[in-house]
């Protein structure tokens, strides 16, 4: 099992309950989607390490949950149910 993956399940469940309790859901959910795209983009989900002045490739669990925060966006718009539908697809990859 991937450790970041079983991580990221964890923190999700905190992370959905601190939408919720946002004065704005629809809004907390939308600049958490942004925090997650930049984590997900972060030194926690590559690949390996990278050759020297590159920036190293994305895990294939970040590139599959990427695709997921984009079809969710795909979708409209973002709001606490949409945590939920991303928490999904990432235990799908465990």
């Amino acid at each position: 099992m991937d450790p970041a993956i079983q991580a990221l399940l964890k923190r999700l469940q905190g992370d959905y309950e601190a939408v919720m309790a946002a004065d704005n859901p629809a809004r907390a959910a939308r600049e958490w989607a942004g925090r997650m795209r930049q984590e997900l983009m972060g030194p926690s989900w590559t690949a390996g390490p990278a050759a020297d002045g590159e920036r190293p490739a994305m895990s294939a669990q970040a590139v599959q949950l990427l695709d997921e925060l984009q079809a969710i966006e795909r979708n409209g718009f973002w709001t606490p149910d949409s945590l939920v539908v991303f928490r999904a697809a990432a235990g799908r990859l465990l």
